[in-house]
């Protein structure tokens, strides 16, 4: 009869060069933590009570929403405020009201909201009190979409294609590309207008 001892395998033995270099990749991974968060630490800027204040008023003032009141603006919301400067990380903040309500998100809302600002900064960027408005990216959109596309059109498409001398004479001035887009939107905008059909952001 064969006895037990002969029934239980052998535990394999580990492969020492294995084990060497699991250790050594966990001792890389660690390593390489050690100094990300070295390198997130440096770049966390260090502001005064009264800078920090200061940048939160901006955000406030630049912030443009129908209705919006001071009254609005909660202590989580201004506390968000602080840590979009706080930590270089976040590149986006956005405000916007939902349900009712004041919101502040360091990233752009997953769900569709009715008007909205938003502040974006370059990637680690440290802003300050004294460049802030010169820095930051800003500005404030809605439901109009006839409205943006048309302001983009005008003042970041329009001025390059004027610019453009090598147009074939085969395609006059006015019929050039960005002309027809221009014309299509302000005929969009006045139709929808004059057939009630242009959405009104205000709230009463």
């Amino acid at each position: 009869m064969q006895s037990r001892k002969d029934k239980v395998k052998d535990k394999p033995r580990g492969d020492p060069h294995r084990e060497y270099l699991d250790a050594e990749s966990t001792d890389e991974e660690e390593r390489r933590r050690q100094e990300v968060e070295e390198v997130e630490e440096e770049l966390r800027p260090v502001y005064d009570e009264r800078e920090l204040t200061e940048l939160v008023n901006c955000v406030k003032d630049m912030t443009t929403l129908s209705s919006l009141h001071e009254r609005d603006w909660t202590y989580y919301s201004e506390m968000t405020v602080r840590e979009f400067f706080l930590n270089p990380h976040f590149n986006t903040l956005t405000v916007y009201y939902l349900y009712n309500r004041l919101n502040v998100s360091l990233s752009f809302p997953i769900i569709p909201v009715y008007e909205l600002t938003y502040f974006i900064r370059q990637p680690q960027e440290i802003l300050r009190a004294d460049t802030f408005r010169d820095r930051v990216l800003f500005g404030s959109v809605n439901d109009k979409v006839e409205h943006h596309v048309l302001s983009v059109v005008q003042n970041v498409l329009a001025p390059i294609f004027l610019k453009i001398e090598t147009w074939p004479d085969s395609i006059p001035s006015h019929s050039r590309p960005v002309h027809r887009l221009n014309l299509c939107l302000i005929s969009r905008r006045k139709f929808s207008v004059k057939h009630g059909h242009r959405n009104d952001t205000s709230t009463s």
